[in-house]
């Protein structure tokens, strides 16, 4: 059985309404909640209903008390609920199921923060970014010779400075690793990519200090 019917109709409702939606332990304390848990790990859609039934009201507060907003608050519970019947398996008998719900939104809530803090990041970044028009002829050719440059530049290095530079700088694997992969040493590999990197610089250097 399915519960995504039974989580869609649950958004329907404003989380104060139904009947449904109001029950606490103490009004419907007919299973335990160790028992429910239990069920919905056997898969049944009737407990993950259940469940919802006697926590959606007080984790839908606690998710509103710290987001600030009751429809954002019902969507993280929501996920919270989708989340646990996808991670049934991952509750433990010894635990608290109700611990264990609070703990599955609180870390909704802390992933909604940073994606708010984020996009807030972005939307101020944007007010003080001047408008900057397509780039001119003499911008997209000497863009051209830059990278023209760099690319005559990598080609030029030597065997294993090349091999070097394509591990630690394009691949990004630390210096470790690349010491590894090519049996030499990690203060080899620092060598080489200081090299590398040095006789790069200096070939852009000279074709954007060349007069166009």
């Amino acid at each position: 059985m399915n519960p995504t019917p039974s989580l869609e109709k649950r958004m329907t409702h404003s989380s104060g309404s139904p009947r449904e939606c109001q029950l606490t332990t103490e009004d419907a304390g007919l299973v335990d909640l160790p028992d429910l848990m239990r069920e919905v790990q056997g898969g049944s859609a009737d407990a993950l209903q259940e469940l919802m039934d006697r926590l959606w009201t007080e984790l839908v507060r606690f998710a509103a008390w710290e987001l600030g907003d009751p429809e954002l608050a019902e969507d993280m519970v929501q996920d919270a609920f989708v989340y646990v019947w996808e991670h049934r398996l991952s509750w433990t008998h010894s635990g608290s199921p109700r611990a264990f719900l609070y703990r599955i939104v609180r870390h909704h809530i802390i992933d909604e923060r940073r994606r708010m803090r984020v996009r807030a990041e972005l939307a101020e970044r944007r007010k003080f970014q001047p408008f900057v028009g397509p780039p001119t002829p003499a911008e997209m050719f000497e863009a051209t010779m830059v990278r023209e440059a760099f690319e005559e530049a990598v080609s030029a290095l030597p065997v294993r400075r090349r091999e070097v530079f394509y591990l630690v700088v394009f691949r990004g694997l630390p210096h470790r690793e690349a010491a590894e992969i090519l049996d030499i040493s990690q203060q080899t590999v620092a060598n080489q990519v200081s090299a590398a990197l040095g006789g790069i610089r200096a070939a852009i250097r000279a074709v954007s200090e060349k007069p166009l």
